[in-house]
């Protein structure tokens, strides 16, 4: 794998738990009401950022742009 590669996995993990502990943080400080429609736009954001990564990850046109053209 990749160092870039390497790194952007660690910076998504290390996002996720961000937002985990964020979200978690809410539940235990606000009553229900407040925290579920956050709840809801955080994961539609997460799944919108998944689907980004996801088809970047499948897209062989911009791989092989990355590995054929000279910077």
């Amino acid at each position: 794998m990749k160092l870039d590669t390497l790194l952007l996995v660690l910076a998504i993990v290390g996002g996720v738990f961000y937002f985990g502990a964020v979200i978690f943080g809410l539940f235990i400080a606000t009553p229900a009401g407040i925290a579920v429609p956050l709840l809801i736009v955080v994961a539609i954001i997460g799944y919108v950022l998944w689907r980004v990564i996801a088809e970047r990850r499948a897209n062989a046109e911009d791989d092989y742009y990355e590995r054929n053209v000279e910077k």
